[in-house]
């Protein structure tokens, strides 16, 4: 069923979703970057852009984003592995030795850098989402004036405590990983899409890594 999937869909067209869903999650991480460095202004800040997000902006909106979001994560997913096995099947045999001459390392192991970050997404989901791997996430409050809203603050505090560590170390090692694939999704797909050239390589990949 894959492999005729593959068939149907243009090796361009794999190419221009992969890039297209890859700056939608792109945007994604940054924004959700910039919302929870409010963590470190305030409690009550962090907590007002939770109540924001959850209690003020329309529902409409919120699934809307999330829809996307998951859809693009699909889509990304799967034409990834479409692409593999079509890179698999026009070399059936493999090379004998492989020589890397300009492929980084990042762009080497996507595929499994990848994978862990599929890991994580989903276990973020289930940790903080959810709040299936801490039910007690559910009974933290916090006062916003006369507004008594979910203490996400707490919450945060209390997942990555000391006696967590391992889920903290997760969480590094994942953001490690995340920000590696990054550093080459964030080039590559200006070249899928025919916007990266031999005079903005050099500048597309220092921004990818800044990023």
């Amino acid at each position: 069923m894959i492999a005729a999937s593959s068939r149907k869909i243009p090796s361009l067209v794999k190419k221009y979703l992969m890039a297209i869903t890859g700056f939608v999650m792109i945007v994604f991480v940054f924004a959700h970057l910039l919302g929870n460095l409010r963590v470190f202004v305030s409690p009550e800040n962090f907590n007002q852009y939770a109540y924001f997000l959850h209690d003020i902006l329309p529902a409409e909106i919120l699934w809307l984003l999330r829809l996307t979001l998951l859809l693009s994560v699909g889509v990304h997913i799967w034409m990834a592995v479409l692409l593999k096995l079509e890179n698999k099947a026009a070399r059936p045999l493999g090379y004998k030795r492989k020589k890397w001459i300009q492929a980084s390392s990042a762009s080497r192991y996507m595929t499994y850098s990848g994978g862990v970050v599929l890991i994580y997404i989903l276990f973020h989901l289930l940790h903080f989402t959810i709040q299936s791997v801490h039910p007690e996430f559910g009974q933290l409050t916090y006062s916003l004036g006369e507004t008594l809203t979910h203490d996400v603050y707490g919450m945060l505090i209390y997942g990555f405590s000391s006696q967590f560590w391992y889920v903290s170390l997760f969480y590094i090692v994942s953001i490690g990983l995340l920000s590696w694939h990054l550093s080459h999704g964030a080039t590559s797909l200006f070249q899928s899409l025919g916007l990266r050239n031999e005079r903005t390589r050099y500048w597309l990949n220092r921004i990818a890594w800044g990023y």
